[in-house]
């Protein structure tokens, strides 16, 4: 009920874009890992808590690596991804976030938008030039 009370206390707190990249250097991950986390008795927190905590994740400015780590944040997030009784949409917010993050931890260069056509035309055309060149 504690939680429920300052929760609209940390959204005032969260909407103030210029504040995130401190509130991430002091450990407001740790902070929403503790929130997302299942209770005790493996009960999921309050729904508003859940859904306004994984909103405010996506907004947030990339943190580092070892802050990820550190504050156990994507284990409470894919935790809720898995958990059962969890809501379709939110399953879908926290999947989101575990490929964001996963892309960052692991270094992984995603190509975006592209097609499987413009990829296949875009690694011809990187053949026809590469042979172009060893054929000089």
């Amino acid at each position: 009920m504690q939680k429920l009370k300052l929760l609209p206390t940390v959204v005032a707190a969260f909407q103030v874009k210029e504040n995130q990249d401190q509130f991430i250097d002091n450990g407001v991950m740790t902070a929403i890992a503790d929130w997302l986390s299942p209770l005790p008795s493996g009960a999921l927190p309050n729904l508003k808590i859940r859904e306004v905590l994984l909103k405010f994740l996506t907004e947030f400015p990339a943190c580092s690596t070892e802050t990820l780590k550190a504050s156990g944040v994507g284990k409470a997030v894919n935790r809720l991804r898995h958990h059962p009784k969890e809501l379709r949409d939110n399953k879908a917010v926290c999947q989101k976030l575990t490929k964001r993050w996963c892309k960052q931890i692991f270094q992984i260069n995603d190509l975006g938008g592209l097609s499987k056509e413009d990829r296949q035309m875009r690694d011809a055309e990187q053949l026809r030039i590469h042979w172009a060149v060893l054929m000089e």
